[in-house]
């Protein structure tokens, strides 16, 4: 395949091993949870959220196919901020398909409107995805980060959140 044999990944038999693969994919997290970030943080600018952002938020209250509704500026960023990682690491195709497969898998699961008890993005404590979307949806505020909460706390774009989670403790999702 021409797109990986110029990006310089690793394609054949050498099949990364459990703990590299893991490792690869935790990196590729923390690089598309930065990149994401700072792009949907910036697609919430008020001379941007109009022309690009506000078809995503058609949907006040998220369902999955919500997930792919988007404006092409906005389907290009997020398509940067999922393969920047392998490429940057040149990682093996297994790690590529297998990231790809995991960010779209999370993206549907935040996009669900249900705060699954079995969500694999339940179980880490700063990992807040459908409640924390969902939120983004219904109040369009803050909560911009993908995987993790990391970026709203340290910038305070999760503040309306967790006044909210406060004053609902009881369904943390409305």
């Amino acid at each position: 395949m021409p797109l990986f044999a110029n990006s310089g990944w690793l394609l054949g038999s050498n099949i990364p091993n459990f703990l590299s693969l893991l490792k690869e994919l935790f990196i590729c997290i923390m690089i598309d949870d930065t990149v994401f970030y700072w792009v949907h943080r910036s697609l919430h600018h008020p001379l941007i959220y109009k022309h690009i952002h506000k078809q995503h938020h058609a949907f006040k209250q998220p369902i999955a196919l919500a997930t792919e509704y988007s404006h092409p500026i906005e389907d290009f960023s997020n398509t940067f901020a999922t393969v920047l990682g392998p490429l940057l690491l040149k990682s093996h195709s297994v790690v590529f398909y297998t990231y790809t497969t995991l960010k779209l898998v999370q993206s549907l699961d935040a996009h669900s409107s249900y705060n699954l008890p079995f969500s694999p993005f339940s179980f880490i404590e700063t990992m807040d995805c459908a409640p924390a979307h969902d939120f983004h949806h219904t109040h369009n505020a803050g909560n911009f980060g993908g995987f993790f909460i990391f970026w709203d706390w340290l910038c305070g774009t999760d503040q309306r959140y967790m006044l909210h989670l406060e004053k609902n403790k009881t369904n943390p999702a409305y």
